[in-house]
């Protein structure tokens, strides 16, 4: 079982058995990762400020319907979620999005994503998940021309998408890379996107510093990322740099089963 397929020439073929945050410790003990952050993003040429979090959860999985298990039993297998839920002003507008992600928990293989966008003007959903060799992808919007649709495309294995960077990076924070590493990468998702992006090559360097921090530098045709991460378990995302100059840098980490909190 490859845990990092997108990565060629750098793990071994068998699960790290300290990769503790797919076979044990993090997501285990029935509660969820929160991880917040202060952040700027650009928008139409103007930087603004708002904010992000980041909700890690460990969740059953029906593979034949692609949502959460809610029946009886265990599920199909199990996958990490990640909630990547984004606010922001623009003006007198209040603009939200929210990105998840699903992974199976084991080998960390993509699965599904989806996508919302809600500003004043209405609200954006896609969605898009593997189907054999191929990814389909849905969207539904409130423009012209944009109302809905379907896409079906070829996706190579080892391509990624740019949102899977904090996972796909913090699985192999442990592992010390001094080489750079060739990937394949989908890039970032727009909210009126009626097709998927054709992926671009990028390349990934790590650099280890003196501050227990580990930094992985992303370039691309677009500009370059860098995404700090804690090099103590359970490796958390500390700071990310985006390439069109937005900025996330945590302010606080908590575990919390938030699901009590609606009973």
């Amino acid at each position: 079982m490859v845990i990092f397929g997108l990565i060629h020439n750098t793990l071994s073929d068998g699960l790290p058995k300290d990769a503790r945050l797919l076979k044990a410790g993090l997501l285990d003990e029935g509660k969820a990762e929160i991880n917040r952050y202060d952040a700027s993003f650009r928008s139409n040429g103007k930087m603004l400020q708002g904010d992000v979090v980041h909700v890690w959860v460990k969740e059953p999985w029906n593979a034949k319907q692609r949502v959460k298990w809610e029946g009886e039993g265990k599920g199909d297998f199990e996958v990490i979620k990640l909630n990547q839920i984004t606010r922001f002003s623009r003006g007198v507008e209040t603009v939200s999005r929210l990105w998840s992600g699903i992974w199976v928990r084991d080998s960390a293989e993509w699965v599904k994503w989806t996508f919302s966008h809600q500003d004043f003007s209405g609200s954006i959903f896609n969605t898009a998940f593997r189907k054999g060799e191929n990814v389909k992808y849905n969207w539904a919007g409130y423009l012209e021309n944009q109302a809905h649709g379907i896409q079906q495309r070829p996706l190579a294995k080892e391509a990624f998408f740019y949102e899977e960077l904090p996972l796909k990076l913090r699985l192999i924070v442990y592992k010390s890379l001094k080489n750079e590493m060739s990937v394949s990468m989908v890039p970032p998702h727009q909210p009126y996107q009626t097709k998927l992006t054709e992926p671009f090559p990028a390349k990934i360097q790590q650099m280890r510093d003196s501050k227990q921090r580990v930094s992985f530098t992303v370039k691309h045709s677009r500009g370059q990322d860098v995404l700090i991460f804690d090099r103590k378990i359970p490796f958390k995302l500390l700071e990310w740099k985006q390439f069109d100059g937005s900025h996330l840098k945590l302010t606080r980490s908590e575990f919390k089963a938030y699901w009590e909190d609606l009973e």
